[in-house]
């Protein structure tokens, strides 16, 4: 391993050639990333000491015959800094066209200026956009496309071509002189995927996806079979938008661990783990850790002698079950009467109970007759409600769903009631049983959420009729809030503390949530008093779950909301989820 100082020129000179692999993440940077760089590179303008601009590290690799006509003297493999190089030149670029030194950019920045070939040699998913804007002549004309490639070139492009302030010459200039960086070059024996890891696990931010791809496919051999195979289950523009959202009900992923692509390998592993009957209690202790899906699925390889290749196909193979099942679309459709799949997905979905998933795909994938299918999920379904009504303990719950269940290869409809009921009242995975349900129900200490009780009278109603509106036309509020409003509408508010009391615990009971449209101009949360909720939900006595609101037509008490309680855990148990 060779480390050694270089300026931008020095960087380019003697026709290097830098390889960006087909297996390596495309290029990712966003406008706070162009930002932060432009701001950099503009400050050079005042600054007479080098500026440090990270590290690269390279391998060198060998060059061919059509290397040597393009007059290629040095190729390198880009182990890491391919986003930080390909802004660079991006910018770089657009300052050589801005200050009318164009041929400049031609003899630093290709390896041919003639033929126009760009030193920098993108991997095969930018390429094409890379090379569109390296091949510009003196015209930054706008350019079709909205990859990151090119949004990258409107910023900078933007940017500099706006301010007038901005001495350009004087700036290309100095990024020559000052831009430094340390280029470290690995020896042919050295092995870049383990550099590549080590250099994730310091803090570089990539997908479990992304890692798998670089592992899976780490050779040049492998690229016609990545492009067959993972490409259009991955890495199209499509399945990565698809992949990189939240898994859950919630617009925003601004958390790494909600993304669908996480959720899935860590169901990918709580399935697969089970398939090594050597697997030691270290290693199922360290294999359901989020955290440590890539790291597992390495072992998978390295440990338990699987093949790259094999445990490639399997990955493809769950994730267009999952893409095709866990697609947060199921919440803007129709929820089917009948017990299926769908229902299942859209609690999951809508309460974020994602310890299931290794199941619901083991399933899918394992048992091919759809009758049987929808007898094992409407057993799911009516378990995983019961629980949520009953307000269960989770000791050992995600467990269940994985090691218990799949390990066991539970895979009929019998051999899972069977399982489940077999277990003691008292156990905490027991289906809680019709008294269990009713006090959850009506006697709750701990306010049902809004989510929970949404996806319940939502699925309760789809069970007496099929609805033609979808989960996500609904809202579900609470009629009487725990703490009194000064518009008190319809409810009646107890002065005595005893009353009171009793008032606060039935407001955190499923009886004292409500469906409502929340599709219409005057949404839920612009619903401010009670009077204003009650007139809302009267227009919808259709739905079987606001009888007993529109009864009332007068009042709204505790009272009611007991009553409304005992007729939900009534229905629950004997019509809705029996389990008799």
């Amino acid at each position: 391993m060779q480390a050694s100082g270089k300026n931008i020129k020095g960087l380019m000179t003697g026709n290097n050639m830098f390889r960006i692999p087909f297996f390596q993440r495309r290029y990712v940077w966003e406008e706070e990333n162009w930002e932060r760089f432009a701001d950099d590179m503009e400050s050079l303008i005042d600054r007479t000491n080098p500026y440090f601009l990270g590290s690269l590290i390279f391998k060198k690799e060998p060059i061919d015959n059509d290397d040597r006509i393009n007059g290629v003297a040095n190729k390198y493999f880009v182990v890491d800094g391919q986003q930080r190089l390909t802004t660079l030149f991006i910018y770089m670029k657009i300052l050589h066209m801005a200050t009318g030194k164009q041929s400049s950019f031609n003899e630093n920045y290709m390896v041919d200026s003639d033929l126009l070939i760009p030193t920098l040699d993108h991997n095969s998913l930018d390429r094409k956009s890379f090379d569109k804007i390296m091949k510009l002549e003196a015209s930054m004309k706008e350019l079709e496309g909205d990859d990151k490639i090119i949004q990258a070139y409107r910023y900078f492009r933007n940017r500099i071509t706006s301010n007038e302030a901005l001495n350009k010459s004087q700036l290309l200039k100095n990024i020559n002189a000052l831009v430094n960086f340390v280029t470290i070059v690995v020896d042919e024996a050295d092995d870049e995927q383990q550099i590549f890891d080590t250099i994730n696990s310091l803090g570089v931010d990539l997908n479990t996806d992304e890692l798998m791809k670089n592992f899976l496919y780490c050779s040049d051999q492998d690229e016609e079979n990545y492009s067959q195979n993972w490409k259009p289950v991955f890495d199209t523009k499509e399945e990565a938008e698809f992949w990189k959202s939240d898994a859950s009900a919630n617009k925003k992923a601004d958390k790494k661990e909600n993304k669908k692509i996480e959720q899935f390998f860590h169901a990918f592993v709580r399935i697969k783990m089970w398939d090594f009957p050597n697997l030691t209690s270290v290693d199922k202790k360290n294999f359901v850790k989020l955290h440590n899906t890539f790291n597992t699925c390495k072992s998978f390889v390295k440990v338990y002698d699987m093949s790259r290749q094999d445990l490639a196909n399997e990955i493809i193979e769950y994730a267009k079950i999952y893409k095709n099942h866990f697609n947060r679309e199921v919440l803007n459709e129709p929820t089917p009467k009948y017990a299926c799949v769908k229902r299942l997905i859209c609690f999951i979905l809508s309460t974020k109970s994602f310890a299931i998933t290794p199941y619901i795909l083991y399933i899918l994938r394992n048992v091919t007759d759809i009758e049987e299918q929808n007898k094992i999920f409407g057993y799911l379904e009516t378990y995983l409600i019961r629980r949520v009504v009953a307000d269960s303990a989770n000791n050992n719950y995600s467990d269940l769903f994985s090691e218990n269940l799949i390990n066991n290869k539970i895979l009929t409809f019998e051999r899972l009631k069977g399982y489940i009921e077999n277990k003691p009242n008292t156990d905490a995975l027991a289906m809680p049983q019709d008294d269990v349900v009713k006090r959850g129900i009506c006697y709750r200490n701990k306010v049902i959420n809004e989510q929970n009780a949404q996806a319940i009278l939502y699925l309760y109603e789809s069970k007496l009729a099929s609805l033609t509106s979808s989960f996500n036309d609904f809202k579900a509020i609470q009629m009487m809030s725990k703490k009194p409003p000064v518009n008190k509408g319809w409810i009646t508010y107890p002065s005595n503390s005893d009353e009171e009391d009793v008032r606060i615990q039935r407001t955190n009971t499923l009886g004292n949530f409500f469906l409502i449209d929340d599709t219409g101009e005057k949404g839920v949360k612009k619903l401010k008093s009670p009077q204003e909720r009650i007139n809302a939900i009267l227009k919808y006595e259709n739905i079987n779950t606001n009888n007993h609101l529109t009864r009332v037509r007068g009042n709204w008490t505790s009272e009611n909301i007991d009553e409304r309680n005992k007729y939900l855990a009534d229905a629950i148990n004997t019509r809705i989820w029996s389990i008799n």
